[in-house]
């Protein structure tokens, strides 16, 4: 059976009416079905499904069903409203977790509010507030499902990779949906808050955010989850799971300290629960933008200067989620206001100074730092002829070390890898 599904959004900053909005959009989606039925890329469904989160009233069914049917003489046309995608996310717990996008959609304290007891979101109250100002924006990537059949299965994940990837992101909706479904989400700061908050009675999701340090390896982080950790699995279950988030380079110490604890054999396999977050794909990372500049109300001007330009904007592996959220936040607004011929160029400017100006966060890491570590990144700006290899970076900081530091050269370049620095010939 050939089935086409499209959704249309109905929310206008500016306050329209959603009637046209959606009437607009659907000739639209029309006009594209006529020309891809010419060029014989399209093949009329017996089913087609139109969604928006816009209200449709009797009058507009009808209007709408009509003008699809002129196209689709043939197909069972289904129009899902704004009231008829709110049924559906109260009443589908899965589908909440499958597509968290969709909450989005909803206005989710009524969402939470109709589905859950108010214990459970009380208790529940600081991830909850955290992640609803990720919904909007949220995209459900590759990763994203990974994580969730990782947890599906072993009921505990790893998620790993550089800084800004959206490792917290996540861990964070996974959580969210969990919360919708009357499950409690629980932020951990060590082994200890599990087992004091652990309730075989009720469902728990645990997260456990940069759980060996933010910045470096903390060895006193690693030794708590250690030593506890053979009871740690003992409470993981099918309503019990937990998330860790972590740097690659702590968790790979982590992973030492905790083979030399013993119960390391209680540890799956590492492979087996890690899910990196440095991988996302092009069309990802463009939906990520886009989703970014529908929440930030930009006008429709601006949605379509972010469509055309959306693969020079994503395109560096550098440019992360992070870097995406302030190129729209902070840039766009001001490149819209230029007259049209200027906004190309400074659109590459901004994402010139994107990829060359850290963010705050990496400020932050930056300054917390220990010194040694300071040091090499300064270094490498005397590696010999610009050279960004191994040995090279390494030369660079026995130049400029101090004597006795607490760390060799080697193992100050494997802590900062992946986290501020990319090495080449590994």
């Amino acid at each position: 059976m050939v089935i086409q599904a499209k959704f249309v959004s109905g929310a206008n900053a500016a306050g329209a009416r959603p009637n046209p909005l959606v009437k607009a959009a659907v000739r639209e989606e029309l006009s594209l079905i006529v020309e891809r039925r010419v060029s014989g890329r399209w093949k009329d469904p017996k089913r087609y499904v139109l969604m928006t989160n816009a209200p449709l009233s009797p009058r507009l069914r009808r209007d709408l069903e009509a003008e699809i049917g002129k196209e689709l003489p043939g197909a069972d046309i289904s129009l899902q409203g704004a009231q008829d995608l709110d049924t559906w996310l109260d009443a589908l717990p899965a589908v909440r977790l499958s597509f968290p996008q969709l909450l989005g959609l909803r206005d989710l304290e009524a969402l939470l509010g109709g589905v859950v007891n108010a214990d459970v979101v009380e208790r529940s109250r600081s991830l909850i507030d955290l992640a609803k100002e990720l919904a909007p924006v949220f995209v459900p990537t590759s990763l994203y499902g990974n994580a969730l059949t990782v947890l599906n299965s072993r009921h505990f994940v790893v998620l790993t990779g550089p800084p800004e990837m959206g490792k917290t992101c996540i861990a964070r909706m996974i959580a969210l949906a969990k919360v919708s479904a009357g499950w409690d989400a629980v932020e951990l700061r060590d082994p200890a808050d599990l087992f004091k908050m652990h309730d075989p009675a009720r469902a728990q999701v645990f997260i456990a955010d940069d759980a060996f340090g933010s910045t470096e390896y903390h060895p006193e982080l690693a030794n708590k989850w250690a030593a506890d950790l053979e009871m740690i699995f003992s409470k993981i279950s099918p309503r019990h799971w937990v998330i860790w988030t972590s740097r690659p380079t702590p968790l790979q110490s982590a992973l030492r300290v905790l083979s030399l604890h013993g119960p390391a054999e209680h540890f799956p396999e590492p492979g087996k629960v890690q899910v990196r977050a440095d991988r996302l794909d092009p069309m990802e990372k463009a939906l990520i933008l886009y989703r970014h500049a529908r929440a930030a109300e930009l006008g429709e001007e601006a949605l379509q200067f972010v469509k055309e330009h959306a693969r020079r904007i994503v395109q560096s592996p550098h440019f992360t989620p992070l870097r995406i959220h302030r190129l729209v936040a902070d840039d766009l607004p001001r490149i819209m206001s230029l007259p049209v011929a200027d906004r190309l160029p400074e659109l590459q400017a901004s994402i010139g100074r994107g990829l060359r100006e850290p963010t705050n966060n990496m400020r932050t890491s930056f300054t917390a730092l220990p010194g040694e570590h300071k040091r090499l990144l300064v270094s490498m700006l005397d590696a010999s002829a610009g050279s960004s290899d191994r040995d090279s970076i390494l030369e660079a900081y026995e130049r400029h070390a101090l004597p006795n530091g607490a760390y060799g050269s080697s193992e100050v370049l494997d802590m900062l890898t992946e986290h501020f620095i990319s090495v080449e010939g590994e």
